[in-house]
This record gives C-alpha cells, structure tokens and sequence, in this order.
C-alpha cells in the first residue's frame, strides 16, 4: 500500500527524486574530516561530515523525494560470481564502524527514507530506484559518484552527482567569510 502511494506520488511531471549513496557519503565524510570527538572520546567526523552533505543537498537542491541507500554488511551476490571481488579491499576502520549507526538514526530523524537490503550493495539498489524513478517519468538525480553498477542506468534527465564540494580548510577568508562552517554564512 505505501508503495503505491509513493508511486502516484513520484508520477507527477517534473517531480525531482535524490537517491544518495549512503556509503559513499559515509567514507568521504570520514576520510575528508579530520578527527573529530565528542566529550567521551569517540570519534564523530563521518557524523558531521555526512550530515553536513545531507543538510546541503537538502537546502541547495530541494528534492521532491529522496531516498538514503546504504550497502549492508556482510556478503552480496557478487562475492559468489567471483571470489576475487572487493579482495583487496581494506576493512573498515575501527573508528568509522560505531558512527554508523548514529548516521542511520540521524537519516530517519530527518524523515529520510533509507534502504539497505541484506546481499545488495548499496549501488545495485540505486540502479534499481533510479530505474523505477524513471519508470514514473520523474526528474531523477542521483547523489552518487557514477562509478559502480548504479551508473549503468542513465536516460534523459538523470544525472549522476558526487557529494556536495566542501572547502578543504576551517577559518577566514581575506573577505571575511567563514569558510568549512556551512551554518555561518546563512
């Protein structure tokens, strides 16, 4: 029932739907962000990095609909087809691991629908909605570097976007404005 809601919703002419790859956003915020900690001492620069991204994308862009697309742990079916896939990739930094969740709860504080579906990466997923997307003749946008399986659908009016740009540094400019600091420049 609720998805055919959405779907009547989505069909309107000219409707923009933001799918944002969740992950991605995740390691850019904490790979980008030097090490931030709360009080206790853990670490929260991929928090604050990812909702400053969020917060933009939805202040600058004002998406109709938007969806947050995570991959869930463990294996998907792409380790069966080939047991070389992602070999050498790195496992997840400790510090990243217990900021996970905070990011989810912040998603759903935001009202944002999010998926993760258990033997899918995040990018399969998003080619899936990016197709359903299109399928309901909305504007689709995709926040996700364009890299992966998602990148495989593209049509008239989709476009495939990284994360907002941030400025590399915290403090002033010769002018006077704040930079790094999203909120300090209205």
């Amino acid at each position: 029932m609720k998805q055919e809601i959405l779907r009547r919703q989505i069909r309107g002419e000219g409707k923009t739907f933001f799918i944002i790859d969740g992950s991605s956003y995740i390691y850019r915020a904490f790979y980008a962000i030097r090490r931030l900690t709360n009080s206790k001492g853990i670490a929260t620069q991929a928090v604050y990095g990812f909702i400053t991204m969020l917060l933009k994308v939805l202040r600058e862009r004002k998406p109709d609909y938007i969806c947050v697309v995570f991959d869930a742990p463990g294996r998907t079916f792409r380790h069966d087809l080939s047991d070389a896939y992602k070999a050498t990739r790195q496992a997840t930094p400790e510090e990243l691991v217990p900021q996970i969740p905070y990011i989810k709860k912040a998603v759903q504080y935001f009202g944002i629908a999010q998926m993760e579906l258990a033997g899918y990466e995040a990018d399969d997923l998003i080619a899936t909605l990016t197709h359903w997307a299109f399928g309901t003749r909305s504007r689709g946008r995709s926040g996700f570097g364009g890299q992966g399986p998602s990148s495989a659908y593209r049509g008239p009016g989709c476009k495939a976007m990284g994360p907002p740009k941030r400025p590399a540094f915290y403090g002033k400019s010769r002018s006077g404005e704040v930079r790094g600091a999203p909120w300090a420049n209205g």
